[in-house]
């Protein structure tokens, strides 16, 4: 696990972005100020994109990361302060 932080307005969202460009099995999820809930379905479906059997799993978030950790993939969870966790 690695974290990025600093001031707004920085740049450290694309930096990630260019620093894994052009590599498979990346999920990038930008947190929205929302519910929990739709938290967890935004970040599946973000997943579903490089990895379409993410949506077959149990929608909690154990079990999203733990899949997408068997799978190989990194998880950047940006904004992560906004993300309710419960």
């Amino acid at each position: 696990m690695g974290v990025i932080f600093g001031r707004r307005r920085l740049g450290k969202t694309e930096l990630v972005r260019q620093s894994l460009s052009g590599r498979d099995g990346t999920v990038l999820y930008q947190v929205t100020e929302t519910t929990s809930k739709v938290q967890l379905t935004e970040s599946v479906d973000v997943a579903s994109e490089s990895f379409p059997g993410v949506d077959r799993i149990k929608q909690e978030w154990e079990s999203l990361l733990g899949y997408l950790a068997e799978q190989g993939a990194v998880i950047i969870l940006d904004e992560f302060s906004a993300l309710h966790r419960r």
